[in-house]
């Protein structure tokens, strides 16, 4: 599972940092996450889909996310932190 840190300004979103994690508050391992370049562009496409769905306009988001066979999954997202 991956914990993707987003900024959003005028509801542009950038991914500013991946990591890995197990699923626990905290628990982010490695900061610069071994992913190809089809992975991370999967997450950064799910996550942004995900925010503009949830009509984010403005600040900070923690994305949850994960890899299967067909494509990046968003498990929970906290908008206004990360």
């Amino acid at each position: 599972m991956f914990a993707v840190e987003t900024a959003t300004t005028d509801g542009m979103h950038e991914v500013v940092r991946i990591r890995e994690t197990d699923g626990d508050e905290g628990s982010g391992r490695a900061e610069g996450v071994q992913l190809s370049e089809a992975e991370r562009a999967e997450i950064h496409t799910a996550v942004r889909a995900n925010l503009d769905l949830r009509g984010h306009e403005s600040g900070p988001a923690l994305t949850e996310v994960t890899l299967s066979e067909t494509g990046a999954r968003v498990i929970v997202c906290h908008i206004g932190r990360r």
